[in-house]
């Protein structure tokens, strides 16, 4: 037993986002709905949070909050489909926290 492969120390900012997850409803081809939920590493009480989803960028205030719930419109989302039916489309969420003059990513 012991290290067999290779090891990373990672290290990150006191200020981070600990999870976040895309809560969508399609409303049809051309629109869809999306949540953004984010758990903070810590409470902020002023700041700001700016959304990047599928190329629609938006920015929200932070007012006293640990838990962000931030919406966003998604237009002409890509589409993922079934295995076969055609193709399964990644689209990459950046989240980035301003607060104080300090910044934090995920």
């Amino acid at each position: 037993m012991g290290t067999w492969d290779d090891v990373e120390i990672l290290t990150r900012k006191r200020l981070h986002v600990g999870h976040a997850w895309v809560e969508t409803q399609l409303a049809n081809v051309q629109r869809a709905d999306c949540v953004i939920h984010a758990q903070l590493s810590e409470r902020v009480d002023f700041g700001e949070a700016n959304v990047t989803l599928a190329g629609q960028s938006q920015t929200y205030p932070i007012v006293d909050a640990e838990r962000l719930r931030l919406p966003i419109r998604i237009t002409n989302p890509p589409l993922w489909w079934p295995n076969g039916t055609g193709p399964s489309t990644l689209v990459d969420l950046k989240l980035t926290l301003k607060v104080d003059g300090r910044d934090a990513e995920p």
